[in-house]
C-alpha cells in the first residue's frame, strides 16, 4: 500500500510530505519525501490559532486545508505514482488531556474532496475517549520497525521517549525541545538556529537553567503529554527574553534538554522499565541536526552510561512520516494502531477518521 503521509510539527519548520510504501510483515520503504517551508503568512497565523474566535478558526482551517490540498496535488503530479490514501496528522492547535480533547488543524473532508483521494485524519481522539493521553503515537513504529534499542527518543518541537521491557511499556513527553531553540532564533528574526550559531555564541546561564528545571511538568509521572500552550506559557515568555540574550537562552536550552532526557532515561533504566540488553538509545527528529544540542545529549547520556545513536538522515527527518503511513495502513486494515500500554487508555484503539474521495 502506497500512502502519502503529511506531517506538520510544533517546530513550524514546514510541511513534511512523503510517499511511504507499507507492506505485510511490517516493512516500510520511503519512496520520496520532502519538506516544504511555511510561508510568512502561515508562520504568523499558526502559533496563534488557539486564540482565534470560532468563526476565524474555521475560516483559517478551511484555508489551511485548501493549502495542504494544493501541496498534495503538486506533489502527486510530480511523481506519477498511484496513491492509495493520504494520512494527515494536521497541525496541533491544542492538546488538553484533562479535558479530553486534542485539536489538529486540517479538515480531512476538504482534503479528500479537493484531491479525490481517500484521506485519514484525527488519530488521537479515540484513545483520549478511553482515558488515554492520545500521545505519543510513535510507540507502535518503534515497536514494529525500530526494535533492538533500549529506547527511542524523538527530538521534535517537544521531545518524547518510548520503550519497553518484558511486560512493561512506556511512552511519554519528556519536555520541550526544538521549540526553545526556534524561539531564541525568532528573537534574532531567524526561523531556526541554523548551524547552531546562536547556541555556539551563547553561555550557560545557571539562573535560567534553574528556572527551566522548576517546570512543574517534569514532576508529573507518566503517562503524560505536553500541550504547546503549556510549553509556551512557561518557557517562551516575553520577560525571559528581556532578561536573557537569545544566545544564552539557546545554549542553556541545549544543556537543559540534554539533562532532562538523560535523567529520564537513567531513571527508567533503574526502574527496569527499559531493556538492559543494550545501552543504545535511538534518537530521531530535527534536533539531531543541531550540533550543540546533539553534542550536549551525547555528553549527558555518556555520563549516565547511555549511548546516543543517530541513524540515517532519512530516518531522522522522516520517521514521523513513516508513523503517519503506518497508522493509516493499520486503520484501513482494521487493526489497533494506538496502544493502550503506552498511552494509559483502557484498551487499544483503532484510531483515525476516514474521508472518502
Amino acid at each position: 500500500m502506497i500512502i502519502l503521509a503529511i506531517m506538520s510539527g510544533s517546530s513550524l519548520d514546514g510541511v513534511d510530505l512523503g510517499l511511504i510504501e507499507i507492506s505485510k510483515g511490517a516493512t516500510y520503504k520511503v519512496i520520496i519525501a520532502q519538506t516544504i517551508p511555511y510561508s510568512s503568512f502561515w508562520l504568523d497565523q499558526l502559533p496563534s490559532i488557539g486564540k482565534k474566535s470560532a468563526k476565524e478558526f474555521f475560516k483559517l482551517e478551511a484555508l489551511y486545508s485548501q493549502f495542504i490540498s494544493e501541496l498534495i496535488l503538486e506533489f502527486k503530479d510530480s511523481q506519477n505514482i498511484e496513491i492509495d490514501c493520504i494520512s494527515v496528522h494536521g497541525h496541533t492547535v491544542t492538546h488538553q488531556v484533562d479535558k479530553g480533547y486534542s485539536i489538529q488543524f486540517g479538515n480531512g473532508g476538504i482534503i479528500a474532496s479537493k484531491t479525490c483521494i481517500t484521506t485519514l485524519t484525527d488519530f488521537r481522539t479515540g484513545d483520549m475517549a478511553k482515558g488515554g493521553q492520545g500521545a505519543p503515537l510513535m510507540a507502535i513504529v518503534d515497536r514494529d520497525f525500530f526494535s533492538g534499542y533500549s529506547a527511542s527518543v524523538n527530538l521534535g518541537g517537544i521531545c518524547n521517549v518510548a520503550g519497553s521491557y518484558r511486560n512493561n511499556a512506556i511512552a511519554f513527553d519528556i519536555g520541550p525541545c526544538n521549540q526553545l531553540l526556534n524561539a531564541a532564533a525568532r528573537e534574532m528574526e531567524f526561523e531556526m538556529d541554523l548551524n547552531s550559531s546562536l547556541a555556539k555564541a551563547g553561555h550557560l546561564n545557571t539562573q535560567l537553567l534553574q528556572y527551566f528545571e522548576e517546570d512543574p511538568f517534569l514532576k508529573i509521572e507518566w503517562p503524560k503529554s505536553l500541550d504547546n500552550d503549556q510549553l509556551k506559557d512557561y518557557y517562551i515568555k516575553r520577560d525571559i527574553f528581556e532578561k536573557y540574550t537569545p544566545q544564552d537562552y539557546a545554549k542553556t536550552s541545549c544543556v537543559y534538554i540534554a539533562g532532562i532526557i538523560s535523567e529520564q532515561l537513567s531513571r527508567l533504566r533503574k526502574q527496569f522499565l527499559l531493556s538492559p540488553d543494550t545501552d543504545e538509545v535511538l534518537f530521531t527528529g530535527g534536533g539531531c541536526h543541531h550540533e550543540v544540542l546533539w553534542n550536549s545529549i551525547v555528553e549527558a547520556c555518556q555520563e549516565k552510561g547511555i549511548i546516543a545513536v543517530k541513524p540515517s538522515a532519512e530516518i531522522i527527518d522522516y520517521k514521523e512520516l513513516i508513523l503517519m503511513a503506518y497508522l493509516a495502513y493499520l486503520r484501513i486494515n482494521n487493526k489497533p494502531n494506538i496502544l493502550s500500554e503506552y498511552t494509559g487508555a483502557s484498551s487499544h484503539t483503532i484510531g483515525g477518521a476516514i474521508y472518502g474521495a
